[in-house]
């Protein structure tokens, strides 16, 4: 028997699960200072270590997908980081709020298919 209940996990990507945040896939790509990230697959106008260009240290899998977001490739940094597109600066720390338990984290939703072929979607915890 096939259920009518769908369990879908969502992993909200504006903040990091922790210090290091190489779980993060959020979409900032500006640095604290307001300077622009450099794509990790250019050169320009920082030359991009070739350590950084494995996939396997990315959390989607792939240094290309990553484009210009911020990102913690390294083994060292103890922050979301990214090159910067600023010739006079390399690189710089972005500003990625930590996670807390009341605005954001994981959350499991409950996806119902009705009689009439509409999807209601039911936050983990509700009753239905």
């Amino acid at each position: 028997m096939i259920s009518n209940y769908l369990e879908v996990f969502v992993l909200y990507a504006d903040c990091k699960k922790t210090i290091q945040g190489k779980e993060y896939m959020g979409t900032m790509s500006v640095t604290r200072s307001g300077r622009q990230c450099q794509h990790w697959s250019s050169d320009t106008p920082q030359s991009v270590y070739s350590g950084y260009r494995m996939d396997w240290k990315y959390p989607n899998g792939s240094f290309v997908a990553a484009e210009n977001y911020c990102r913690n490739p390294s083994t060292y940094a103890e922050y979301l980081w990214c090159y910067t597109t600023d010739p006079h600066m390399r690189w710089e720390e972005c500003d990625i709020p930590k996670c807390d338990s009341k605005s954001a984290g994981d959350c499991t939703v409950s996806v119902k298919k009705s009689p009439w072929g509409f999807l209601t979607f039911f936050p983990n915890g509700w009753e239905f």
